[in-house]
């Protein structure tokens, strides 16, 4: 063990000793200290009962001497560190560092001291404790010299050495109950939190992380090999993304937008999905008209993805570039609240955070243009790193809720004339189903990210979602509902439709899931969109595979029929290519599609934009996630407007499916009003 490997004068004798420690080691953490025998140590150390009994008369002794060495080889550590630190909060965090470090290279140790010396009677508990005390007085000192330097406020230094000890301990032995987090991964978290603990600036933490970081993950673009790549492609007239991903202090992903200073900004989140994301800024940006969309994002994303040079080290598969925004319903009625949204959009964003199983990634995309300097390209890298550590917070936007409230863009009586409408050409047999959207709207700016923050603690079961191409014009929402999912391997779709409200408690709630169940009205809606999922996707797979029958999705104020549908993906088979096919489902369009959605162009007042259609983000593999962008707002920055629809078959009833639409509307209307 490396942890005994230090200066030492005594040779062969030491060798020995040591040899012998790092088996009674391995032996401790196998079978417990009482279940252990000096036998079986003998053995492991490939010495003699003699030697050994020289070293150690007894057990106790080598267990108490495993202890010492441990914490006198720790002490070295700290010591070396220390001296090349230059303050106490630099002090500090190095014994943080040092700490958790020399636990994560030494899990057997961890396990025996932290773990198995509990309990061995007084001698162990009177070594446990004047060590624990001994680093307790260490992280005491170090707090005490930031006070004396001004870099923390005045605390109680003692009580505050006892929480630092106790969160490392705790991490630490998590660890060796379950093997996650490894200390090296939990450090950068646990650094942040008992550096603000103590009341150690912001500043100051991002500052210093970013230099670990760029210290630790620097690769340099200046390696012959990328060098003359950036060299050829720049040459050769093409514009170049550099792309840099770096492991990042854990953050809000909405605070960490409030940083964007005007820039566009995007945020996706699903509590199901360990994969988050929250970016600023654009790189590069795919439009596409509303002739063959989906075919221009897919052939464009595909070529700009070719652009990108990725430098550094190799971050996990799931953390890379990404594309970001979604397209149009249909290309008709747009008006200025959507003046910043084409029919299609998706933006590289020059500065994405990823959150992956709770580590945060930073990615920099960097556009270099033909003629650009390559020479100083890794100096730019480091320096934006840098500022991106530093940038401060903004402050929220306030948001005036219920002082102005919304105001419906079509009248109770318009809606059931128009619902009228549609029931008498379903009945006709010129079509089954239709989905009618309404909405409401808000005379005054709202804040997206606030509204974000409630989505999330009230409506975690979605994906929340955040595509602002233009500072100030933003659509955003929390959507149940999967249009199409890719991994390479597996399509997953969901459908969607039939609903219900929630109960006052739990026996009227699972009362009223039941009464949707039975419902014969929701449930052949929910079948039609079944269907038609299933006929779409179908020539994008081996076999479809769907539930017989639908369960319920519950939210917090509206329960769901759902159904899941999935199926194997055929060779080549992309994302956007299955997304056309789909959209718009019968969920947010109607049967048959091309009718329905002739029908819709013909009653809704309103245009609905980017409302009921796909939203989400592409990767480089031709793979994805878009969601239906229902449970919306949209806003130009002064005004904001809100989005529901419902499902219209034969025997809809205006007045049920106008509450219906209320339900749906609620979501939006209290995040908005938080």
């Amino acid at each position: 063990m490396a942890i005994f490997q230090r200066n030492n004068p005594k040779g062969r004798v030491h060798a020995t000793r040591r040899r012998i420690l790092e088996a009674a080691i391995s032996v401790f953490a196998r079978k417990g200290y009482h279940e252990a025998s000096m036998d079986e140590i003998v053995a492991e150390s490939s010495s003699s009962k003699g030697s050994l009994y020289s070293h150690f008369p007894g057990k106790q002794q080598m267990f108490l001497a495993i202890v010492e060495e441990f914490v006198a080889g720790l002490q070295e550590r700290l010591d070396a560190a220390i001296a090349e630190s230059h303050d106490g909060v630099e002090r500090v965090e190095a014994a943080l560092r040092v700490c958790m470090e020399t636990f994560g290279q030494h899990r057997s140790l961890a396990k025996i001291l932290l773990v198995q010396a509990l309990g061995l009677g007084a001698a162990f508990e009177h070594k446990r404790l004047e060590v624990h005390r001994r680093f307790i007085r260490v992280i005491q000192s170090y707090l005490d010299q930031a006070v004396d330097e001004g870099a923390i406020p005045p605390l109680d230094t003692q009580v505050a050495a006892h929480a630092w000890m106790g969160a490392l301990n705790e991490v630490v032995i998590q660890w060796v109950h379950t093997g996650e987090p490894a200390p090296e991964r939990a450090l950068p978290a646990l650094r942040n939190i008992l550096l603000r603990s103590v009341g150690v600036s912001e500043q100051r933490i991002n500052r210093r992380e970013v230099a670990r970081l760029e210290s630790a993950t620097a690769v340099h673009l200046e390696r012959p090999a990328l060098l003359a790549a950036l060299h050829a492609r720049l040459a050769a007239g093409e514009t170049v993304i550099v792309s840099r991903t770096v492991p990042w202090p854990a953050v809000s992903l909405t605070g960490f937008l409030r940083k964007a200073g005007g820039l566009p900004r995007l945020y996706w989140s699903h509590a199901g999905n360990p994969l988050a994301f929250a970016g600023f800024g654009e790189a590069a940006r795919v439009v596409a008209p509303a002739s063959n969309a989906f075919e221009t994002v897919r052939s464009a994303s595909a070529a700009l993805f070719a652009r990108i040079l990725s430098t550094g080290e190799q971050p996990p598969a799931q953390v890379q570039p990404r594309l970001f925004g979604g397209f149009a319903f249909r290309d008709d009625k747009a008006d200025e609240m959507w003046a910043a949204f084409p029919a299609a959009c998706f933006v590289l964003p020059q500065v994405l955070l990823t959150r992956h199983q709770g580590q945060v990634w930073l990615t920099l995309n960097m556009r270099l243009q033909p003629g650009s300097d390559v020479q100083h390209v890794e100096q730019r890298v480091l320096a934006e790193l840098e500022r991106l550590g530093a940038l401060p917070d903004e402050p929220a936007v306030a948001v005036r809720g219920s002082a102005s409230p919304a105001i419906a863009l079509q009248t109770q009586a318009q809606w059931a004339a128009s619902v009228r409408i549609a029931t008498a050409q379903i009945r006709a047999g010129e079509l089954q189903k239709v989905v009618l959207a309404r909405a409401l709207g808000l005379p005054h700016p709202i804040d997206p990210l606030a509204a974000l923050v409630h989505l999330k603690q009230h409506y975690a079961g979605t994906y929340r979602y955040l595509i602002e191409p233009e500072a100030g014009c933003a659509f955003f929402g929390a959507t149940p509902e999967l249009l199409v999912q890719s991994d390479g391997h597996v399509l997953r779709s969901t459908a969607l439709a039939g609903s219900i409200r929630r109960g006052a408690d739990a026996a009227e709630d699972a009362a009223l899931g039941r009464e949707l169940l039975a419902s014969a009205k929701d449930r052949g809606e929910h079948e039609l969109v079944v269907r038609d999922i299933c006929s779409q996707l179908a020539p994008f797979v081996k076999t479809v595979t769907a539930a017989h029958e639908p369960n319920l999705r519950r939210l917090s104020n509206i329960q769901h029929l759902q159904t899941a549908i999935e199926g194997e993906a055929l060779a080549g088979v992309d994302l956007l290519t299955v997304a056309a096919a789909l959209h718009p489902t019968p969920a947010l369009g109607g049967v048959p599609r091309g009718q329905a959605l002739k029908l819709l162009a013909e009653l809704e007042p309103t245009g609905r934009g980017w409302f009921g259609a796909p939203v989400g983000w592409l990767d480089a593999n031709g793979g994805g996630l878009l969601a239906v962008a229902i449970r919306c707002a949209v806003t130009n920055g002064t005004t904001a407007r809100l989005y529901a629809g419902a499902g219209i078959v034969a025997d809809s009833d205006p007045e049920r499916e106008w509450h219906e639409t209320e339900l749906k509307l609620r979501p939006m209307l209290d995040a908005l009003s938080a």
